[in-house]
Order: C-alpha cells, then sequence, then structure tokens
C-alpha cells in the first residue's frame, strides 16, 4: 500500500531519513523558541547597565554628597559642592521673570499647580513667526456674552485645511468645495433634494473603493470571491489575510506574508498514520533551549551582560549622560539643573567676589579630624555604616602611607564650605 505524496509503503524501513515531505527538525537556535536559557538582547544586557549609578563612570565622585548639592567640575573630575541659591520674588504662584537681574512675580500672571491653570492678561505677538497652540486633548476658546471674532486682513481663514470663504454669500446659497481643500458659496442647481434612491443608484452603478477604510456590520456579508486560475489572484502582500477560491483547481487560498498559501481539501488528508504531526509536536513541547546547542542567537549569561556593561559604562563620561550637558565646560564651573538637563555654569554660592579663600591645614590634623568625624557619626548611629567605615578604612591608609613616607602628603587646601586638594 502506498500513500501518494508522503513516502510511506508497506516497505518502510524505519529509518527517518527515508521519509520524504518531513518537517525540518531544528538544529541550532535560529529554528527554536527561547527556553530556559535566555537568548542574548542588547535589551537585556542594557537593562542592566540601566542598574549603574552615576558614579560608576570614570570621571565622576559622589563621595559625601548630601541633598541638595550638585555635581561641580574641579578641573579633571565631578565632585560634590554646594547648588547657588537664588531667592523667588513676588508672591506665591506668581511666574518668574528677570527684572534686571533678580527674580521677581507678576500679579497678573499666575501658574495654579494644583489645576495646571496659567492666569494672565492679554497675550501679543510680534515678528514674522507664527503663534501655535498644541494640545494632545480638546482646544477650547470660551467668552462671557462676547464674540470671538476671527480676522485675517489680508489672509485666508484656513480650518483643517481647509480655505473657508471671507466673504458671505447671497440668499439660499450654499458652501461647497473644489476637492482640493478651497469651500466657496454656490447657489445649488435643480433645488430638489437628494434622495436615499439617488445614493443607492450612485453606489450601485459603478465599483465601491473603501480604500483603507472598514465596513463594519452585525448582519451577513454574501460574496463571490472566485477565480478562475491561480493567477488571477490579487497580490498577497496589499491583501494580507483575504482568502479566496481557485475555480481550476477546487482549493481555497488565503494571502499570508506575501503568498498565497493553498489549504488542503478533506480528500487530501491520507487515513493512515493522520497523528504523525501531533505525535511531533508532543516531542517537541518537551524540549527547550535546555537541550539544544547554541547557535546564531546566543544565550544570555550574566558575563556577556557585565561585559557589554563595563564596555559601555567605561566608554562614558558624565557627558554621555541623557540628561547632561558638558559642552564649554570650564574649570571651577558647576552642573546647574535649568529644568530638564544639566548644564555648565558659574558657581554663584559663595559671596563678595574676589579672589578665592582657601585654608591650609596640616594634612595629620586633617587626617585625625576626619577620622574623629567618621568616628562620630558611627558612635551618633550606634553602629559603623559602609560609607563611613569605607572613609575610615581609605583615611588610616592615607595616614600609615604618610608616616612610612611613601605619600608625601604637606598640605591640604580646601576652599570654604567647598571640596579640598592635596598640595
Amino acid at each position: 500500500t502506498t500513500i501518494a505524496g508522503f513516502g510511506i509503503t508497506d516497505a518502510f524501513d524505519g529509518d527517518y531519513n527515508s521519509l520524504t515531505n518531513t518537517p525540518t527538525i531544528p538544529s541550532t537556535t535560529t529554528q527554536i523558541s527561547e527556553g530556559t536559557n535566555l537568548y542574548y538582547t542588547d535589551a537585556r544586557a542594557d537593562a542592566r547597565i540601566s542598574n549603574a549609578s552615576v558614579n560608576a563612570l570614570s570621571d565622576v565622585s559622589t563621595a559625601g554628597i548630601t541633598s541638595g548639592q550638585v555635581l561641580s567640575w574641579n578641573g579633571s573630575s565631578f565632585v560634590p559642592a554646594n547648588a547657588p541659591v537664588g531667592s523667588a520674588g513676588g508672591n506665591n504662584t506668581e511666574v518668574q521673570y528677570n527684572n534686571n537681574g533678580s527674580l521677581a512675580g507678576d500679579s497678573g500672571f499666575t501658574y495654579n499647580a494644583s489645576t495646571d491653570t496659567v492666569t494672565a492678561g492679554n497675550f501679543t505677538t510680534s515678528g514674522s513667526g507664527t503663534p501655535t497652540v498644541n494640545s494632545t486633548s480638546s482646544l477650547a476658546v470660551t467668552t462671557d456674552s462676547g464674540n470671538i471674532t476671527i480676522n485675517p486682513t489680508g489672509g485666508n481663514i484656513v480650518l483643517d485645511g481647509l480655505n473657508w470663504p471671507t466673504a458671505d454669500g447671497t440668499n439660499g446659497q450654499a458652501i461647497v468645495t473644489d476637492g482640493a481643500g478651497n469651500l466657496s458659496f454656490t447657489t445649488i442647481s435643480g433645488g430638489s433634494s437628494y434622495t436615499d434612491s439617488d445614493a443607492i443608484s450612485a453606489i450601485q452603478g459603478t465599483n465601491l473603493n473603501m480604500g483603507s477604510n472598514n465596513i463594519t456590520t452585525t448582519g451577513k456579508i454574501l460574496f463571490s470571491n472566485v477565480y478562475s486560475a491561480e493567477g488571477d489572484l490579487p497580490s498577497a502582500s496589499t491583501y494580507h489575510g483575504m482568502f479566496a477560491h481557485v475555480h481550476a483547481t477546487g482549493a481555497a487560498y488565503f494571502a499570508h506574508g506575501g503568498a498565497w498559501i493553498r489549504l488542503a481539501n478533506n480528500t487530501d488528508v491520507p487515513a493512515e498514520y493522520t497523528s504523525f504531526n501531533s505525535d511531533f509536536d508532543n516531542r517537541l513541547a518537551t524540549k527547550s533551549t535546555t537541550n539544544l546547542a547554541e547557535g546564531t542567537n546566543l544565550y544570555y549569561t550574566d558575563a556577556r551582560a557585565d561585559a557589554r556593561a563595563d564596555t559601555r559604562i567605561g566608554a562614558s563620561s558624565i557627558g554621555a549622560l541623557s540628561d547632561v550637558d558638558t559642552s564649554g565646560i570650564t574649570s571651577g564651573q558647576v552642573l546647574k539643573w535649568n529644568g530638564s538637563s544639566f548644564v555648565a555654569g558659574d558657581d554663584n554660592s559663595g559671596g563678595g567676589g574676589g579672589a578665592t579663600s582657601y585654608e591650609s591645614i596640616d594634612s595629620g590634623d586633617l587626617l585625625y579630624s576626619l577620622k574623629i568625624w567618621v568616628k562620630g557619626i558611627a558612635k551618633k548611629s550606634k553602629k559603623l555604616t559602609a560609607i563611613p567605615m569605607m572613609i575610615l578604612l581609605f583615611l588610616f591608609f592615607l595616614d600609615s602611607l604618610r608616616d612610612l613616607n611613601v605619600l608625601a602628603i604637606e598640605t591640604i587646601k580646601c576652599k570654604r564650605n567647598s571640596f579640598c586638594f592635596i598640595a
């Protein structure tokens, strides 16, 4: 007995390779779905990178930073520093503006954060620019018993691409379009109304092209979708998902992946060994990436993700962060928050101007004082936390190097209320 088209005969020798029309057995990760071994993707590696902090960058140190401080450039790296403090002018909710170099408020221009409302007097535009109002929801214009006047002196009224007439028509005229976005007043000829019968006749008299629009109904759609030959079928890419019948083959087809897929008729399905596909699927369902060698899809490992993270972080500086712009920064400047990002600016925290004031402190006294300060923190909190412990160990290390004359620390200079450097 032979089943045509399936390579199965009574003389089957039991070798899988002797069969024809068999499914392809996956040999690499490219051909099988993901299991317990995750495939490597840049997104997974980037997710590990996103857990890194700004302190991981080579030119940033956040040691000892406190709430409200900023990162200040000291000529070689960004270190914590006090942020400049400015005082708001006017009263609460008043929008601030530059008044001869100082912040000031205007009682006629306010912003209510609880209702997200801006209140002001007149808005006046000047210059050749076009004032634009953008909104992701509705735009409402209201007036108390007054008119809303649009007066385009010398221009046109254009609403959503439609050019409206700027002069009134005559009695009985209607506004019509020329199909190019221009509206005008026109006298309707004939004087009779357009009936449902006229609409039905117009539709039935020609082909109906709905373009990309949908036809929705809760009833039935009865149609004949028969093509004489396979070559008569329309583009499978244009009509993806379409079903059709080809009379010459007596088969049904559906459009998928840019091609017409022929569906098997009931008589095409063999009566013997109908469970081959299900048996194969059941065996395959018990397998995953755990049982398959790695192919072009790499398995995910922490080592691979960490290697990518090290490469990304090591090649970056603080300027690579999306909310930091270090363009043009010079020695002594700080990174200031401008409402949307950190940008380079002068450190205005000091008072009185003039030369920078420094104090000279003996390195031994400073190391001793810092040790006492760290121990005081530990005593106050009843335990030596991780950060003070690390600072204390580092200070003892510096002190031992200085005593052994390995580290030549003579003087530590400190700017008041700011940073220190070793001289």
